[in-house]
């Protein structure tokens, strides 16, 4: 299966792009996961609205990786320039991994600092992994033998 979806740009992903632009970083989509709260539980064909707010309480480690997530980060397969968007990432789901109800994707980012020679040093949050875009899908089900690809743009 192959599905197209939009994301919204986070809060957050909204507040390091900025921090990347004003400081002179980069900030880059390196993984993704999928969940399965993204669809009205009452109207499953329905996808919810994404809320930029979203922000989830960071692991033991400090990444922020959302409570639905039903599999550990994977990396992105490719990202491409598009006509309609910035940047669209390819997202592969392999066989056998993330079966079962799918209605969400995350794309994850990190924020590239410079090496040890930044005189403020690196800051703590900088290498983790946090929600920088979320899309919301109707509840699709993805069996064992079936591999999936989300092609993911994103709306700032």
């Amino acid at each position: 299966m192959s599905y197209e979806v939009l994301a919204l740009v986070t809060n957050r992903g909204k507040q390091r792009f900025q921090e990347a632009i004003r400081l002179g970083y980069a900030l880059q989509v390196t993984h993704f996961v999928v969940g399965n709260m993204g669809h009205d539980p009452n109207s499953p064909i329905t996808a919810l609205t994404p809320d930029p707010g979203f922000d989830p309480t960071p692991d033991a480690v400090g990444n922020r990786i959302p409570e639905d997530a039903t599999i550990q980060p994977l990396a992105v397969t490719s990202a491409e320039d598009d006509a309609n968007y910035a940047t669209v990432w390819t997202c592969d789901l392999p066989k056998g991994v993330a079966t079962g109800e799918i209605s969400s994707i995350y794309l994850l980012a990190k924020t590239v600092y410079p090496g040890p020679s930044d005189p403020g040093g690196p800051h703590p949050e900088w290498d983790l992994l946090f929600p920088f875009a979320m899309g919301y899908l109707p509840l699709q089900v993805k069996t064992d033998n079936a591999t999936t690809v989300f092609r993911v743009g994103i709306q700032y």
